[in-house]
């Protein structure tokens, strides 16, 4: 695996810029499964519907490896982050403004699919220049801080949202939050102006042609490795993707949590402790082998699942489990995101780390989906078990593909 190019660690953006620049990309899951799950409820709509929601969501986060190549072909990556900052900002202000009715709800996932294909340019334009900026030795550390940021933005997009909702109204509370997070694009003036696409802008169709087989070209190149092949089969297993926190707010009524509750343990407390996690994870990933970090992670993810459906279904249960659920998912980002970005290394950087990274979350969007007819069918308590069940059936295929594949296969093992 090549190393990255980095002329010295210290010319190296602090890792910690990434948090800040990745907020945005968080923002529009936990803006959907938080302050629109809850009102949902409070207007009466089933699980199935909060389910669909947040599925929207997630739709252009498993797809945008179709569009990737736009980042590495056109323009450079700060002006698609601030591109595409502008663009979410401006529909998820004005998602607040749509009334849950069912004769609307069309609208309201029309606008949450547009933010959410904004924010898949956010998350490659960070992603690539984060993955060109670091040292290998820091990938962990700077993948720590990003998930970090992506699970923080979940927390400020749904937990700030909801409570302003409570108390403001939802447009209100939606264009703060739209304006907020348009803020952190100041973060970028602390990114070295040198990390640019890996080819200049053109505006001829045959250039654009050429540019987007050559990234194709160096796609295939990590997808033909046996680690690329194993980090692809792995991204279709549903191992650490907690797709149950995208219900907790639908489903909290029935362990009686409050409106503030729900605010804190899912989303601003709860962002932070996921970002807590992220950084665990991105410091495990760089202290052992990167995908056994993995399964550790998904592994106390699941277990998280099952000592909620066990516990009692009270206001003080619901907000220690919804914490410790958040923690272990950010342990699983954290992991997760290390390994990949080892995978990928030079070249191409939006296009390769993108078809990992978006193709990992289609367990997240299929996983909803499925939980959401089960907690409408069968009730909460069944819907955390079989989000469990299916967390530990990934960890079975991982063992099995470190088995298959070895320990070092083609060279990503433990971090130097």
């Amino acid at each position: 695996m090549s190393e990255l190019r980095v002329e010295g660690e210290g010319r190296a953006p602090p890792p910690w810029i990434w948090f800040f620049l990745s907020i945005p990309f968080g923002a529009t899951s936990g803006y959907a499964s938080v302050a629109l799950g809850w009102l949902a409820t409070q207007a009466k709509m089933g699980d199935e519907v909060v389910a669909a929601i947040v599925a929207a969501s997630l739709l252009p986060q498993w797809l945008k490896f179709l569009w990737a190549p736009l980042c590495d072909v056109i323009s450079t990556r700060k002006r698609w982050y601030l591109v595409s900052n502008l663009v979410s900002s401006l529909t998820l202000g004005l998602i607040g403004f749509v009334p849950f009715r069912p004769d609307l709800l069309w609208v309201l996932k029309g606008l949450v699919l547009v933010n959410s294909v904004a924010t898949s340019f956010n998350g490659m334009s960070v992603q690539a220049m984060m993955a060109e900026g670091t040292p290998q030795s820091r990938l962990g550390l700077a993948s720590g801080w990003h998930q970090a940021g992506n699970l923080g933005g979940a927390g400020l997009g749904g937990g700030l949202a909801l409570v302003l909702s409570q108390r403001l109204s939802p447009g209100l509370a939606s264009l703060i939050t739209g304006a907020l997070l348009l803020g952190c694009g100041a973060f970028l003036a602390l990114v070295p102006d040198g990390q640019r696409t890996h080819m200049p802008a053109h505006h001829r169709v045959a250039a654009l042609v050429a540019g987007v087989k050559s990234v194709a070209l160096d796609l295939w190149s990590v997808l033909a490795s046996k680690s690329g092949l194993f980090a692809l089969t792995l991204c279709f297993v549903p191992l650490g993707c907690g797709a149950a926190q995208g219900l907790f707010s639908a489903i909290a009524e029935r362990w009686g949590a409050s409106p503030e509750l729900v605010a804190a343990s899912t989303g601003s407390v709860g962002g932070v402790a996921a970002a807590i996690g992220c950084l665990a994870g991105g410091w495990f990933s760089d202290r052992m082998n990167r995908k056994l970090a993995y399964a550790v992670a998904g592994i106390a993810l699941a277990a998280t699942g099952v000592a909620m459906a066990f516990s009692p279904h009270t206001p003080w249960a619901y907000g220690l489990w919804t914490l410790g659920y958040s923690f272990a998912l950010g342990l699983c980002y954290g992991a997760f995101t290390g390994f990949a970005l080892e995978v990928v290394g030079l070249g191409a950087v939006a296009t390769k780390y993108s078809a990992l990274a978006s193709l990992s979350n289609f367990p997240t969007w299929y996983m909803t989906l499925v939980l959401g007819w089960v907690s409408a069918s069968h009730g909460p308590t069944w819907m955390l078990l079989v989000d469990a069940g299916a967390g530990l059936a990934g960890a079975v295929v991982l063992v099995g593909l470190l088995a298959a594949f070895g320990k070092r296969a083609s060279g990503v093992g433990a971090a130097a």
